[in-house]
């Protein structure tokens, strides 16, 4: 069985009963899908765990009314036409005149989704920080495997030790954001002592300005895939957000996460079999 939670609110008046009020909606959303759906069997069983009557107050047309909430939970059979039901469900409430507002908590289907979406994000951050280990361990060789962002603007949010990392097996592109990958290859502000260092070792004007312009990863083709990711992880950090905070994912959302994650797999993937 699946079980969807709502926290239904309506128009409270002596006569009204909440119960009633939403099994007849879920009674015609039933009817509704099952004639779409020629006629297939659904069991349902509705249940009110908690109600709370409301103060009087005035409402914006002058009215004295008030408010009746209602914890709903629905056992739904998982069959094929449940995503069907409960969005036919939730249209009935939207057209209601006595609900006043609907929120749905509980949804094994949008945790089904979620679910899937968050064993995609990892298997695409994992091959993501495989090639940002392959780029960085290259630029910086025979440097401090575990300090690879020392020269970058952008640093952990929360800065792992050395030991740490070891121990777990990681580096510091584990310890990054979504939104931190897209600034990769910004070097941070030279100081003066740094600018003095250069003067010193550098023994023409073309050496010095080399010295004071280059980026962390100067290797063309490295430095292109770095840069090509502006372009592309925003629509995946988004919906990771919706993952990370369980929340529905818009179609927007969905639609631009799918051809940015097809775009970034591809990437990858042809970055990697150049070696």
């Amino acid at each position: 069985m699946l079980t969807f939670g709502f926290l239904v609110v309506c128009h409270a008046t002596p006569e009204t009963e909440i119960v009633e009020v939403v099994g007849e909606l879920l009674t015609e959303a039933t009817e509704n899908v099952r004639r779409d759906f020629d006629n297939q069997a659904l069991a349902c069983v509705m249940s009110c765990r908690h109600q709370r009557l409301g103060d009087e107050f005035t409402d914006r047309q002058g009215r004295t009314t008030r408010l009746m909430l209602a914890d709903i939970v629905l056992d739904l059979e998982e069959t094929e036409v449940a995503k069907d039901l409960i969005e036919e469900f939730i249209a009935l409430f939207d057209a209601s005149p006595i609900i006043h507002h609907v929120v749905k908590f509980e949804d094994p289907l949008l945790q089904k989704e979620l679910d899937h979406r968050a064993a995609e994000i990892f298997a695409i951050e994992m091959k993501l920080r495989r090639v940002l280990s392959f780029i960085y361990m290259h630029a910086y060789q025979g440097k401090d495997p575990f300090d690879l962002l020392l020269e970058e603007t952008v640093k952990p949010m929360e800065k792992p030790t050395d030991e740490q990392m070891k121990t777990a097996s990681e580096n510091q592109f584990f310890h990054l954001t979504f939104s931190q990958y897209v600034k990769l290859n910004q070097r941070k502000r030279l100081q003066t002592e740094n600018i003095m260092d250069a003067i010193r070792d550098s023994d023409q004007y073309d050496a010095f300005r080399s010295e004071i312009l280059r980026t962390p990863v100067e290797n063309e083709d490295d430095a292109a895939l770095l840069a090509g990711l502006r372009e592309i992880m925003n629509p995946i950090e988004r919906m990771r957000n919706c993952v990370a905070h369980n929340r529905q994912p818009s179609d927007r959302i969905t639609e631009n996460y799918r051809t940015a994650y097809a775009r970034l797999n591809g990437l990858l993937d042809q970055y990697m079999a150049r070696w």
